[in-house]
């Protein structure tokens, strides 16, 4: 059973009890901690459906503590976004025709940036600058570990914003060009092969050497030998990383659905298998993610839900965005294949830990926000199909209910952001390891949309 929610969230057998008029409280509001309450409606609504089904299975229980969380309004909204007057609740036929506002909603522009076409400019000059030090290095090896830096670097940021976007379902939110991302992945693996060919090349002379040598008494390695060879074979293994993430994110990005694209998502998805037992969180956490998004069109949503795993779990230093927005697509996944209910109370559990999950106000506000927006899809998505189903009018009624109140509480206001998945896959290397300077971000100016 799940626990209850500290402040907005009654629990399930508190909700139970409030429909049979067994609270102490005599006329059976419940109230969250900034005096908000749930109608009468709602109650009679419950009442109703318990009625209905003559039985107080586990899922009903859920969804009546789900039903009436959704009816108390998110005070925590206010600790990021601007405060604003709630709009009045409109009637039923008028919330019917509502929609989750997708068109005022973005995601969040990384640090120091307010515009995606300058941060991707950024991306890309600092491509250049570690492609243009790879070219002036002394050794072969610094000259791979750069390279694979710039590919790294172009798929981890460049491809933060449609990633974001396309897993949230922000279409309108895309990158502007096609042809931009197009060119952002043809680059990736032009710098990944530049590195293969000198690896590829350092391992055929080494078994020359080897042939040469059969039959010749081999002395044993000296340990700078020995650490040469390590630094070789993490080489390898670096690049083999960043072509599997690159493999995945194209997969995933371009799919158009076809049968190729299926077959290209599920050769990608077995790509990333040896990732997630990696010593590196980040990896294993990203692979994990990728993975999952990759199985997620499978007509079997199972194999996705397995690899995302239980989400409640605290996650460890690093794997937090991905591990977030694994959520998300288990609550997507959940509400679509599944039941509705149980991927609404799931949110919620998650919100419940969001604090403990990441570190500034900031990267809180945004998980929460974008947790009531897929909340808010989710609760639409189930008007649409019990009004196809021929449900009682109040039921199509009461989801639409839901969606203005968290339109109301979290997604209105001044371009209220939602949590970006930054960086898209892990960087391998740590920018300040590189001894390579980052170009200046732009001004304000040149920033500002």
């Amino acid at each position: 059973m799940l626990g209850q929610r500290k402040s907005t969230m009654i629990g399930p057998w508190q909700a139970v009890h409030t429909c049979h008029g067994r609270s102490q409280n005599s006329d059976a509001r419940v109230h969250s901690s900034n005096g908000a309450a749930t109608d009468d409606g709602l109650r009679e609504f419950i009442v109703k459906r318990c009625r209905k089904t003559g039985s107080w299975n586990p899922l009903l229980i859920l969804a009546i503590a789900v039903i009436a969380s959704l009816q108390i309004a998110p005070a925590r909204a206010q600790s990021e976004s601007p405060k604003h007057q709630p709009k009045q609740d409109q009637p039923p036929k008028q919330a019917a025709q509502e929609q989750p506002k997708r068109d005022t909603l973005r995601v969040s522009y990384p640090y120091k940036f307010s515009k995606e076409s300058a941060y991707l400019a950024w991306v890309n000059q600092r491509a250049t600058t570690l492609e243009k030090a790879a070219d002036k290095a002394s050794g072969v090896p610094r000259r791979i570990e750069l390279l694979l830096a710039a590919a790294n670097r172009l798929l981890a940021s460049g491809t933060e914003h449609a990633a974001s976007t396309r897993i949230l379902g922000i279409v309108q939110e895309q990158m502007p060009d096609p042809a931009d991302r197009q060119a952002l992945f043809d680059r990736t693996q032009k710098l990944i092969d530049s590195a293969s060919v000198l690896i590829e090349q350092h391992e055929e002379s080494n078994a020359a050497d080897a042939a040469r040598e059969q039959g010749d008494k081999k002395e044993e390695p000296t340990e700078n030998e020995m650490h040469a060879e390590q630094v070789w074979r993490e080489l390898a293994v670096r690049r083999d990383t960043i072509q599997s993430f690159a493999q995945a994110l194209r997969a995933y990005l371009f799919d158009t659905g076809s049968e190729d694209d299926a077959r290209n998502k599920r050769r990608a998805a077995s790509n990333l298998s040896t990732l997630l037992e990696s010593d590196s969180t980040p990896i294993a956490a990203s692979a994990r993610l990728w993975q999952a998004l990759l199985r997620s069109k499978e007509d079997d949503p199972s194999r996705a839900l397995s690899i995302i795993g239980p989400v409640t779990a605290p996650p460890r230093v690093g794997s937090q965005p991905y591990r977030f927005y694994g959520a998300i697509l288990r609550a997507q996944l959940l509400s679509k294949h599944q039941s509705p209910t149980l991927a609404l109370a799931m949110l919620m559990r998650v919100e419940d830990m969001v604090e403990t999950w990441f570190s500034g106000q900031r990267n809180r506000g945004q998980a929460l926000r974008t947790s009531a927006f897929t909340r808010a899809q989710i609760l639409q998505a189930w008007s649409q199909e019990l009004a196809r189903k021929d449900a009682q009018e109040e039921e199509v009624a009461w989801c639409q209910a839901g969606v203005l109140k968290l339109q109301e509480g979290w997604l209105t206001g001044e371009m209220p952001r939602l949590l970006r998945l930054s960086p898209a896959i892990p960087l391998l290397v740590a920018q300040n390891d590189l001894a390579v300077a980052d170009p200046k971000p732009p001004t304000k100016e040149e920033s500002d949309p």
